[in-house]
């Protein structure tokens, strides 16, 4: 949330809270599965071949929201083969300030070492990111971090008031660096998105929404003058959270997941 602290802490505190409160609290809790399968790719370039699944669940709980997130692809192409299982978790506060994360993963079936923290943004608006495994480092968070839920319901909020691109500081926690710079552009879903059936299970969830498209591309903040994202994302996202179908690129890594199924998930009793 990029916004100019002219009037002191206090406004960058309430920048921090109030807002991303109540854009948070606009994702709506579900469960989704997702088909991997190879993205377009232009004329004259060749197909990576990718397959596998993506388990998706996001939990609302009285004070946050908690997520899972369980991928199992498998790709080939250019001479390479391998297989990744991962496992990203986490959980963030629904003013924004506080964040847990956990990722897990198989490279090839060899195990990588666990990545997990915590980080939390102080009421001036800057903070810092611990590190516990594979090792304790600490990482300084500038005052316009946003963690990963609030990125994506400021870029849903966005969108809503007719922005069309944005750019915002955004940490992850795969790694113990500074947040990414974060840029994006917001336009109309491709229409392989747009004329997606409902999944089944909860499809009142999708259907009669309009999905919009958000490309987003990731810099290395170490790298201030970098001209090439470290790697892209681009959701077909509905207003209320849900993404319907992706296409993800780090290097020559490149694939598609489109939305199978979808679940609700009851709010808490609070």
């Amino acid at each position: 949330m990029l916004m100019a602290r002219i009037f002191g802490a206090l406004v960058a505190a309430c920048a921090l809270s109030w807002p991303a409160m109540a854009q948070v609290q606009d994702l709506v809790p579900h469960r989704a599965l997702y088909k991997i399968r190879p993205a377009p790719v232009a004329a004259g370039t060749l197909p990576l071949n990718a397959s596998g699944t993506i388990a998706y669940e996001l939990t609302r709980t009285c004070d946050g929201l908690e997520w899972r997130q369980h991928m199992d692809l498998t790709a080939s192409g250019g001479g390479q083969d391998f297989r990744l299982e991962q496992t990203w978790g986490g959980s963030e506060s629904l003013d924004g300030k506080r964040y847990r994360f956990e990722t897990r993963s198989k490279h090839d079936g060899a195990t990588r070492p666990v990545i997990r923290g915590s980080a939390e943004l102080k009421d001036g608006g800057e903070g810092e990111a611990k590190f516990t495994s594979p090792a304790t480092r600490t990482v300084a968070l500038p005052a316009d971090t946003l963690f990963p839920m609030a990125a994506l319901a400021k870029g849903i909020a966005d969108r809503k008031v007719g922005r069309d691109g944005f750019e915002y500081k955004v940490f992850i926690g795969e790694k113990a660096e500074p947040p990414y710079r974060m840029t994006g552009i917001i336009g109309i879903a491709p229409r392989r998105a747009r004329e997606l059936p409902p999944p089944p299970g909860d499809s009142d969830l999708v259907a009669g929404r309009e999905p919009f498209y958000m490309h987003m591309s990731f810099f290395d903040s170490k790298e201030q003058d970098a001209m090439e994202p470290s790697h892209t994302w681009g959701a077909a996202m509905l207003d209320n959270g849900v993404e319907i179908l992706g296409v993800q690129t780090a290097g020559p890594l490149r694939f598609e997941y489109v939305i199978e199924r979808i679940e609700k998930v009851a709010m808490p009793k609070c």
